[in-house]
């Protein structure tokens, strides 16, 4: 039995269901509200303690850390693989993953909360409610980081190199795709499964247009996303509308800072 306990809109959650997808395994949802720090219970915490998604439970044991989930997924059900036969292929396909856990989700949590998501927190809590939920972070580098950027917003001073690590990510992925390729060898693999949440959120952000520029990563995502898996993964139930929406409406005030950014 797999349980994934998980968020509609977590970039991490969101590869981990789209490998379910595209192995067709099923699995049972637990889904967690993280704004009402569901996370942050003790039963969770006792599966992950770090207190965030996703977490992976198979027949009752856990596992945490989307890239190593999605690493144990083919280790479990390699009936149908995502990993590259070729050894050099595994070892490039492992070079995406790990810039992901490196500098590109960390990047991603940046620009998210600076520009997006730090105004949902106020819309739904008090001041006071922000402070305990922030004061739940397991992880203190995180617990500061997000309050930062609570706080200042765009005036964060991690933004821009934030913003410029992933414009790099789109560089090098660009410079990576044959036209109708993929990012290691010649067939879908983890490393697109990885990469494609924090390409999307740019998308969800308003800059669908840095996507666009790049002619081998714009053929890349519309390849990825008109499949079946991609569906299953990242629309039908799981697809939070309103919070697409406060990304591309705080996208768009940003733009004209953004752009100046990445043009320095």
């Amino acid at each position: 039995m797999l349980e994934l306990f998980h968020n509609d809109m977590s970039v991490c959650a969101q590869k981990v269901r789209h490998l379910l997808a595209e192995k067709e395994l099923q699995w049972e949802s637990r889904h967690m509200s993280l704004r009402h720090k569901e996370q942050f219970s003790p039963q969770y915490l006792a599966l992950n303690p770090n207190g965030v998604v996703p977490t992976l439970v198979h027949d009752g044991r856990p596992v945490i850390e989307s890239t190593i989930i999605c690493e144990y997924l083919e280790d479990a059900f390699g009936e149908t693989s995502f990993r590259p036969a070729d050894s050099v292929d595994r070892a490039r396909m492992r070079l995406w993953t790990k810039q992901l856990d490196d500098t590109i989700h960390a990047a991603t949590v940046v620009v998210t909360v600076g520009i997006g998501i730090r105004h949902q927190y106020a819309e739904i809590h008090t001041q006071e409610e922000i402070d305990e939920i922030l004061d739940s972070v397991p992880n203190p580098k995180w617990r500061v980081l997000k309050r930062q950027l609570i706080e200042s917003g765009m005036n964060h001073p991690d933004l821009a190199g934030a913003l410029l690590r992933l414009q790099q990510m789109l560089d090098d992925m660009e410079g990576a795709l044959p036209m109708g390729g993929w990012l290691v060898g010649d067939a879908i693999s983890i490393a697109d499964i990885g990469l494609l949440p924090y390409v999307l959120r740019l998308d969800h952000l308003n800059f669908g247009d840095l996507i666009e520029q790049r002619p081998n990563l714009a053929d890349w995502y519309g390849r990825i996303t008109a499949r079946d898996a991609f569906k299953e993964a990242y629309l039908n139930q799981w697809l939070n509308e309103k919070y697409v929406r406060d990304l591309q409406e705080k996208g768009a005030e940003a733009r004209d800072m953004v752009l100046r950014c990445l043009a320095a």
